[in-house]
């Protein structure tokens, strides 16, 4: 399986967990990219999934077979929750941005 089509089923599994994923392919035809939230960036070759959570505790590196997406999503997602908890997204404010905005 091409690395591009297996982190494209990848980010319609986690979209079934209410995850958005950006699939990244590369411009050569190399790894693919699936970015899931900060620190959460899984790389997929074709033939496995990897990630590294942000907060680990060691180098630890995790894995699942690209030709199955499903359970690799459970896995991110997992990580995910857990990131999201220590890690929500920001808020931001855009009061006064139109002023600062050039014409």
């Amino acid at each position: 399986m091409r690395p591009s089509e297996a982190a494209e089923l990848l980010a319609t599994e986690l979209s079934a967990w209410g995850i958005n994923a950006d699939p990244q392919p590369s411009r050569n035809g190399g790894d693919t990219w699936v970015s899931v939230w900060t620190g959460l960036l899984v790389r997929c070759d074709g033939l496995t999934f990897s990630w590294t959570p942000k907060d680990r505790r060691s180098a630890a590196v995790h894995y699942a077979p690209a030709d199955s997406p499903r359970a690799a999503a459970e896995m991110v997602a997992a990580h995910y929750r857990l990131l999201v908890a220590r890690y929500p997204a920001p808020t931001c404010r855009l009061q006064g941005l139109e002023a600062a905005m050039p014409q």
